[in-house]
């Protein structure tokens, strides 16, 4: 998960690649939750959606203080 936030938190001034080929893959889609090893720590959440074929969307942490990214 950190990865994923590691590479949205960059801001490009130019495009990594002149066109985007990678398609999406579906089984990063949805609600990720971190496990706490204590059961009083509250879970950590982000929610990754589609954009578009090639992009996602990424919403983290899931709540009142929520940032997006587009990956």
């Amino acid at each position: 998960m950190g990865a994923v936030l590691f590479l949205c938190g960059c801001e490009y001034e130019t495009p990594l690649t002149e066109k985007h080929t990678t398609p999406i893959d579906p089984a990063v889609l949805g609600l990720w939750e971190t496990v706490p090893e204590d059961r009083d720590e509250e879970k950590e959440r982000m929610m990754i959606l589609k954009f578009s074929s090639t992009e996602y969307i990424i919403h983290y942490p899931v709540g009142e203080n929520a940032m997006y990214f587009r990956a």
